[in-house]
């Protein structure tokens, strides 16, 4: 069982033992400091605001997935510029073929002057496209960041904590009211009031913590995708890494006399 199960089952036990719902709330946000997936980050959530965080915190999961996105195509197209070559897509761009008859070639004696244009146009239709392209992605990217601001995403998502608690959970969340009443004989009794009410303290409670954990959902959701892009990057280098290194290895048995050299290399001295 995962650290996440088990921290699930100890806030059911507690809801079963009595607990309030205070004690379920610290262990679901116990349990975020464990969380590996979307999934496991989502089960945090409390029951009473799932139908509307849930949504809300996949949104910004595939925000942040695009961002990554989009900072690796600007990365790869900026590369581009700066070598002076061009992405596949423009690549295929090609010079268009005039066919011009033999006879007027030979009597002009060279290809027109505006053969020899054609490659200079398509090179700045080129490098046009692959600049709009560029402004385009950073506008886009641009958007993104604006809206995975951890300011804006705060007040977003606590505004839909806030809905929520005073459309859907106060309304049903309030218990009667009980008031202490002192007996001549020093004895204290409860008495309900009648037609008053007040909120429940363990729903008020649940709000509250919902509340003060909702910078950590956030954080805790955009980090889960920028260290999944970073834990592919290093394994992709490690795979590079041992390519490279296993060439170099073929590239030497494929030469036996340059294997035998490094064997003999690695022989101790002998004295003679």
């Amino acid at each position: 069982m995962s650290p996440l199960a088990i921290a699930d089952a100890q806030a059911s036990v507690s809801a079963i033992d009595g607990g309030s719902y205070l004690k379920i709330s610290d262990q679901k946000a116990s349990a975020l400091g464990l969380a590996r997936s979307l999934d496991d980050i989502l089960r945090t959530v409390s029951v009473d605001y799932q139908t509307v965080l849930v949504p809300a915190l996949r949104k910004v999961h595939d925000y942040a997935e695009r961002r990554v996105s989009l900072r690796d195509q600007l990365a790869s197209l900026e590369k581009h510029k700066a070598a002076g070559t061009w992405p596949t897509s423009l690549a295929s761009i090609k010079v268009p073929v005039f066919q011009l008859g033999k006879e007027y070639l030979s009597a002009c004696g060279a290809p027109p002057p505006q053969f020899a244009e054609l490659d200079s146009l398509v090179n700045q239709t080129r490098t046009k496209a692959l600049d709009h392209m560029l402004e385009a992605l950073r506008g886009e990217l641009a958007w993104y960041e604006s809206r995975l601001s951890p300011e804006t995403l705060i007040v977003e998502l606590s505004t839909i904590i806030d809905d929520r608690y005073h459309s859907h959970i106060l309304p049903n969340g309030k218990v009667p009211r009980w008031t202490s009443v002192f007996l001549p004989d020093g004895r204290v009794e409860q008495k309900l009031e009648e037609n008053s009410w007040e909120v429940s303290p363990g729903i008020k409670s649940a709000y509250t913590r919902q509340r003060e954990v909702t910078s950590r959902l956030i954080y805790t959701t955009i980090a889960l995708v920028n260290n999944r892009k970073e834990i592919a990057k290093q394994k992709a280098d490690e795979k590079k890494r041992l390519k490279d290194q296993a060439d170099v290895v073929m590239g030497d048995a494929s030469d036996p006399n340059e294997a035998l050299k490094k064997e003999m290399e690695q022989l101790p001295h002998l004295s003679l």
